[in-house]
């Protein structure tokens, strides 16, 4: 992005435009295509994006009434207008990927804004023009002075949100992919059409994310089973030793403890999970309205209508399965295989192992 601005100040075009920011889009795409499905890529653009136009509205609405608010206190009131847009833009990419959206955020980002502001936009900036001389190390141990108070504001901050914002019913992919369609479209659009198509696409993405199925337990390639407590709370169960990560929306969940060579838990949707190690790593789901007073002491037997059976080495070569309930009916979602993508290797696992 501050290539591109600097290439518009030389060639005397405006720097900070709508323009400027579609540019720097379409080069990372061509560089790093693969980074479109990222969070990084989506949050920073989002934001941006959503920022750029936020301010091209306010300084047309602005011109003409400078007299309105003085230099420190425009400084001031846009630090905040920063903080708002950037958290309400990146919100949907955020509730997606992590499962939370914290409300705390718009105060953190308004405490972390004048860092990145003063110094480490600034401190990066030296870098740059001081590396042909091969001085740019001062830029950038100034630079990472700046990233270890952002890193104090991010924690000091983190011991207040808690879980605000959770989500228990995960987003699907189809409600983001609306939701960032209606961020272009306020973005991009102009009049009343702005309004008007961005408030019908954020409709029909919040009425997706309702009907979604709900989710009940997700085996990782990690090991990690992740489970679904009534209490919207999700636990972490560690049943094998996986050479996988686990979902990034499950980053924090902390480990339950499972004693014995077996335990069983109750989960949403009047479930039961039974899971053991002996001979393998296995977890048997079924719904409790089909089960007898006793849980099910074979996890081997032979998968019933109402009943879901997940053995290990499945799960690691098919890269991790989720399990959902939607109208009284289990359904599991397993990853896709990746295919043939010229632009970045296919590291799927059962291919890892052939090689």
């Amino acid at each position: 992005m501050i290539a591109i601005v600097f290439g518009a100040v030389i060639f005397d075009r405006s720097a900070i435009s709508l323009r400027t920011f579609a540019l720097a889009m379409i080069a990372v795409v061509l560089l790093q295509p693969d980074s479109v499905v990222t969070p990084g890529f989506q949050m920073s653009f989002a934001a941006t994006g959503a920022l750029i136009a936020a301010f091209e509205v306010w300084r047309n609405r602005r011109s003409g009434k400078d007299g309105v608010l003085g230099p420190i206190a425009f400084s001031w009131v846009s630090i905040a207008v920063t903080s708002l847009v950037a958290g309400l833009a990146t919100m949907p990419f955020a509730t997606y990927h992590f499962d939370r959206a914290s409300p705390i955020g718009f105060i953190a980002t308004l405490a972390a804004t004048p860092v990145v502001t003063f110094l480490s936009a600034p401190s990066a900036a030296l870098a740059l023009v001081l590396a042909p001389f091969g001085l740019s190390d001062f830029g950038l141990r100034l630079f990472g002075y700046s990233l270890e108070l952002l890193l104090i504001i991010s924690h000091f901050f983190a011991q207040f949100s808690g879980e605000a914002g959770y989500s228990s019913r995960a987003m699907p992919a189809s409600s983001m992919v609306l939701s960032a369609l209606a961020l272009a479209a306020l973005i991009s659009a102009t009049g009343a059409a702005r309004y008007v198509l961005s408030g019908i696409l954020a409709t029909a993405s919040i009425g997706l994310w309702m009907l979604a199925p709900q989710f009940v337990a997700h085996w990782s390639t990690s090991g990690d089973l992740f489970l679904a407590q009534p209490n919207d709370d999700v636990i972490r169960i560690e049943l094998a030793d996986g050479d996988g990560l686990a979902p990034l929306r499950f980053s924090e969940t902390l480990p339950a403890s499972c004693e014995g060579t077996g335990c069983s838990s109750n989960v949403p949707s009047q479930v039961r999970l039974t899971v053991d190690t002996i001979p393998e790593p296995v977890a048997c789901f079924q719904r409790r309205s089909e089960l007898a007073s006793e849980t099910p002491a074979a996890c081997d037997a032979k998968r019933s209508e109402g009943q879901v059976i997940w053995l290990w080495p499945d799960i690691a070569k098919h890269g991790g399965v989720t399990l959902y309930v939607k109208d009284g009916a289990f359904h599991e979602v397993r990853a896709p295989a990746c295919g043939r993508r010229p632009w970045h290797p296919c590291l799927q696992n059962e291919n890892i192992r052939e090689e």
